[in-house]
């Protein structure tokens, strides 16, 4: 059976919120709210990832890492 393929936007906190979920980035609700819960996974997310532990979501090496690590799990990143 075909794997089918998901495509996310890195563009907005909505989209970030989706791909921090899908990489387990749970308890985060995707409202597209830059929060303080979605500051405080991105924060997690960069530094589990080597990253300074800013709230930053949208920076250009974040987006890159959030991309490398979706296409990983076969999901398409727009």
């Amino acid at each position: 059976m075909p794997q089918a393929t998901i495509a996310l936007s890195l563009f907005d906190v909505f989209g970030v919120q989706g791909a921090l979920l899908a990489l387990g980035g749970k308890p985060l609700s995707q409202d597209g709210v830059d929060g303080p819960r979605t500051q405080g996974k991105a924060r997690e997310f960069r530094s589990a990832n080597g990253l300074a532990e800013t709230g930053a979501f949208d920076d250009p090496d974040t987006v890159s890492v959030l991309a490398a690590r979706l296409a990983g799990l076969a999901f398409t990143v727009v």
